[in-house]
């Protein structure tokens, strides 16, 4: 029975292992999306309302 019992830790062990490390590639995937939205907003912010700077010479 105490076998038994060690396998049952062991893959419990490894399963919340398994599941912190997909919980913390999910977390970095939608930081990463996250950052390219705000860039392509800025863009199409800079593309709507384009800002024309007249230097004099």
């Amino acid at each position: 029975m105490a076998s038994g019992q060690s396998l049952r830790e062991f893959i419990s062990k490894r399963l919340s292992a398994a599941a912190e490390e997909i919980f913390s590639e999910f977390e970095e995937t939608i930081i990463r999306y996250e950052k390219e939205i705000a860039r392509q907003r800025r863009l199409l912010e800079l593309s709507w309302n384009p800002q024309i700077n007249l230097h004099r010479i």
